[in-house]
């Protein structure tokens, strides 16, 4: 295989994991084997992953009405071991609106770590979207987005809220550091949708 760095060809040989191992978009007839893979992936945290969030974001969420998830994943012998999976939305930027995969859950099983599939599986996911927005990640995940023509923000806001404690919260994010603070009163229609 052929590669291109820095405008120099260089070969990359596959190996023998890389070319027993499928990448493809999920459907929901994937669930059980994903929901598999993320438990065992995550341990006791992925309570945080599945069934509910991951319900919510690809089957229940009014914000996608696509009947396929936007998910891709890597199969070995038709286990799950790798997935990219993302929510689609609009970024505004300027005066132009973009339909962007918003990067939501980024992981490959530790076995299978060090043979592309994450390279793989990001770049299966730029042949039907264009754009992939990504908040926080991994220094190992950056790298590859870098690698595939990625540019990073120099200032993103993101607004949240705590559930135990009902703070709003506004998280101003530069590349090496996040500034969390509290905010007191958005506006009566943002108020209202966060009660």
């Amino acid at each position: 295989t052929q590669a291109s760095v820095g405008g120099k060809a260089r070969f990359v040989l596959k190996s023998p994991i890389q070319s027993m191992i499928k990448i493809r978009k999920a459907t929901f007839r994937d669930k059980k084997e994903i929901f598999s893979f993320l438990e065992e992936g995550y341990g006791p945290l992925s309570f945080y992953k599945v069934p509910h969030r991951w319900n919510w974001l690809f089957k229940t969420t009014p914000l996608c009405s696509h009947s396929r998830p936007c998910i891709w994943i890597a199969t070995s012998q038709r286990k799950v071991v790798g997935q990219f999976c993302g929510m689609h939305v609009m970024l505004k930027v300027g005066k132009k609106t973009y339909p962007v995969i918003w990067g939501i859950d980024f992981i490959v099983h530790p076995k299978y770590r060090g043979h592309r599939l994450g390279w793989r599986l990001l770049k299966s996911s730029l042949t039907n979207h264009r754009h992939i927005l990504v908040l926080w990640t991994a220094r190992v995940t950056e790298d590859l987005i870098f690698h595939l023509g990625g540019k990073v923000l120099t200032h993103v806001t993101v607004y949240g809220r705590k559930t135990k404690t009902k703070t709003t919260i506004r998280g101003q994010m530069n590349r090496d550091r996040v500034k969390i603070e509290e905010i007191f009163k958005f506006g009566t229609e943002i108020d209202d949708l966060w009660q």
